[in-house]
């Protein structure tokens, strides 16, 4: 009897020669395929929005698959505007002014327009994490981060090795790697590292 760690392990997914798809858009419907196989539980929570430390805007979601909870994000360039704008700001007003001054001091009723603004046009548009992709992206994240010391993963990628915040994030990446690989087995782990590598 095959159980979700051992479940397509062996199988290969290669692009297919006489499909006329971009690789991306196979691997998709590979990892999609994948994941579907495995019959693993998953659910999301609502949307919620919010600007992090580098001001990038952004919609998150905590995505629960197998038991394990994994962080999803994606830039509200991703999100259906579904309502009109009114109030103290429009849509470009914040995003402008921090363009042009970074350290600018924005009002607290504004911002929290805006936020609501794209909590709410994603959650009406039904934006939602897809859980194929949160887990291949654990994966790929986690594979590099779970292989290497922190100073080699920094060079790698590019971070400041005496930087607390590059840290933070290698750390994090080794917990979400070793989460999906806890749901996935060693095999399936693998083969979702690789296929996130093609899209």
């Amino acid at each position: 009897m095959k159980t979700a760690n051992d479940n397509l392990a062996g199988e290969s997914f290669p692009a297919m020669t006489n499909d006329t798809r971009p690789d991306y858009q196979i691997a998709a419907e590979n990892l999609a395929t994948l994941f579907d196989s495995l019959n693993l539980p998953w659910s999301h929570t609502e949307a919620i929005a919010a600007r992090d430390s580098d001001d990038w805007l952004h919609v998150s979601f905590a995505v629960q698959i197998g038991g394990e909870m994994f962080p999803w994000k994606c830039g509200v360039g991703h999100v259906k505007k579904l309502f009109p704008i009114s109030g103290s700001w429009t849509l470009n007003s914040v995003s402008e002014v921090l363009m042009r001054n970074r350290n600018a001091k924005i009002s607290p009723a504004c911002a929290t327009e805006e936020l609501a603004f794209w909590c709410n046009s994603a959650r009406k548009s039904g934006l939602k994490p897809n859980p194929a992709e949160v887990l291949a992206s654990a994966c790929r994240d986690g594979q590099e981060a779970m292989s290497l010391c922190f100073e080699d993963w920094a060079d790698s990628l590019g971070y400041d090795r005496d930087s607390r915040k590059a840290e933070a994030t290698y750390n994090e990446c080794r917990r979400l790697g070793s989460q999906a690989l806890r749901i996935l087995g060693r095999a399936n782990f693998d083969k979702f590292s690789e296929l996130s590598e093609r899209l």
